[in-house]
């Protein structure tokens, strides 16, 4: 699994943004893209991965779902971001 500072580090942003509040669309995706990773890998639970982040088990499935959807409707988009997880 990459961790966090590898995976900010490939898309050259700070790890403390990552877990920010910040709602700037890249680092929001950034952000919801780990999470999907996270939890995909098994090893975390949506509250889990939601202490890690500071954020609640819903804000972290919303994030999960819409990484889902963007999958289906913007792969293009999405895929800096899911190429800075497998790189």
């Amino acid at each position: 699994m990459t961790d966090l500072q590898t995976y900010a580090k490939r898309l050259k942003i700070p790890v403390r943004m990552l877990k920010s509040r910040s709602q700037k669309a890249e680092i929001a995706t950034a952000r919801q893209v780990y999470w999907h990773h996270m939890y995909q890998k098994g090893k975390y639970t949506l509250g889990g991965i939601g202490q890690i982040f500071g954020r609640t088990h819903a804000t972290v499935y919303h994030g999960i779902k819409r990484v889902m959807n963007l999958m289906l409707t913007d792969k293009k988009y999405l895929n800096r971001f899911l190429d800075a997880i497998n790189n």
